[in-house]
């Protein structure tokens, strides 16, 4: 799974729909709106690179609702898309990856 795009959901869907771990991260109180989550690889370990988040963005060019993105750790690039959509990014690292740096490593093993 690169990701998967929900959109239309209420608070509620929205927080059943997000991942057990991820959800003390939500805001304890969700507007009335209606939400579009972007569902990435979601371990701790899993590294969410740029090129990934262009996909999920195209998926949802059009959409006006709020995003929610939830991904183990965005690459800097990725999170910079992530903040021009203006969405909310749930991740439970914050360790700092650029998609160069993550390849090398990658690469190297």
């Amino acid at each position: 799974m690169k990701h998967t795009a929900q959109q239309g959901l209420s608070a509620e869907s929205l927080r059943a729909s997000v991942p057990l771990r991820y959800r003390p991260l939500l805001p304890a109180t969700l507007s009335d709106t209606r939400y579009t989550l972007l569902l990435f690889r979601t371990d701790r370990n899993d590294v969410v690179l740029s090129r990934t988040v262009e996909s999920a963005m195209a998926d949802v060019a059009d959409v006006a609702e709020p995003v929610i993105a939830v991904g183990g750790c965005f690459t800097t690039e990725g999170l910079e898309l992530l903040r021009e959509r203006g969405a909310m990014i749930l991740q439970l690292s914050e360790y700092y990856w650029t998609d160069e740096s993550y390849r090398a490593i990658r690469e190297s093993h």
